[in-house]
């Protein structure tokens, strides 16, 4: 096995594909993501992020132990170098070293049924957690050592205006956290010290609800997707200049004509989504 890139820098996803920056020399980068989210063991995978037009080359696969009923969502902690695995069905969520795609244990999002989104922020040891199709985020402190969540101020916080969410997006220099709602063309956006709703951003033009999310914190963009037709999927991804409020959107090319844009990843150092 060729060693993986060992310091990391954030870029999550969720659901199924779960992208992350991972920088040994410059140019260094890798993409993590689950293969098949009902295998049991579930397979996770690491590859290298190349430049065009090979894009990706498989670095390794590893199994991990199914929890629950299938595994849905990932997120990286860059700070302290460990892989979040949410799982359907459970509040359980396995730990797993990036660098060897090793488990290192598990740990518990109490109060939670049925996770939707995780956004992690290593230098304030917090993660983010939102129950599915509900308004309800949970916040944990996160000892990444132990490892362990534990609940961050009580209960979960209401969000304002939010219905049927499913996406979470940090921009931890701005101290915001975007949330897509399946049920709304408008992403909000929340302050990460007061949970106040801070502001939105009307996503009509595109005509496409959210279910994923990802930030480009240093051009101060959101990118949003939708992952089922049922859930209001057209095929595209949405791009939105938040300083410049203004919004693109496009229909995924060839070879994807139809398909739906499950989960997503911005690679600020190259300005390319994935």
């Amino acid at each position: 096995m060729r060693a993986l890139h060992a310091r990391l820098t954030a870029v999550s996803l969720g659901l199924a594909l779960a992208t992350t920056i991972a920088c040994g020399p410059a140019d260094a980068k890798s993409v993590y993501l689950i293969s098949r989210t009902d295998s049991s063991p579930t397979p996770v995978a690491a590859y290298d992020l190349l430049p065009a037009p090979a894009h990706l080359a498989l670095q390794y696969q590893t199994s991990m132990p199914r929890v629950g009923t299938a595994a849905t969502v990932l997120a990286i902690d860059a700070t302290t170098n460990r892989l979040l695995i949410a799982n359907s069905g459970t509040p359980q969520l396995q730990v797993m070293n990036p660098t060897t795609l090793r488990a290192v244990g598990t740990v518990t999002a109490s109060g939670m049924t049925e996770i939707a989104a995780l956004a992690i922020d290593g230098p304030r040891g917090r993660v983010y957690a939102l129950e599915s199709d509900t308004n309800r985020l949970f916040v944990y402190a996160w000892d990444p050592l132990t490892p362990a969540l534990t609940p961050d101020g009580g209960g979960p916080r209401a969000l304002q205006d939010i219905g049927l969410g499913r996406a979470l997006a940090l921009d931890a220099q701005r101290g915001r956290l975007y949330v897509g709602d399946r049920s709304s063309l408008l992403v909000r956006y929340y302050d990460t010290g007061s949970f106040a709703l801070a502001g939105s951003v009307d996503l009509t033009p595109a005509g496409q609800t959210v279910t994923t999310l990802a930030v480009d914190a240093a051009r101060n963009r959101i990118y949003a997707g939708n992952g089922d037709a049922a859930t209001g999927s057209l095929s595209r991804v949405v791009m939105f200049d938040i300083g410049a409020s203004t919004g693109i959107f496009r229909e995924l090319p060839a070879p994807a004509v139809g398909d739906h844009v499950v989960s997503m990843a911005f690679d600020s150092d190259r300005a390319q989504l994935y």
